[in-house]
């Protein structure tokens, strides 16, 4: 999932993404990089 970029992508554009990674520093840190550019959609 690295950083998220995917899932951000997905959500400008009104489409629902999955992540998946087996490194958990990797998913909490595309978390907070989710929710930081929810905040400015």
């Amino acid at each position: 999932m690295g950083s998220g970029s995917t899932i951000v992508a997905a959500e400008q554009t009104g489409r629902k993404g999955i992540g998946v990674d087996i490194e958990v520093s990797y998913c909490e840190m595309a978390k907070l990089r989710v929710i930081k550019e929810a905040v400015h959609l």
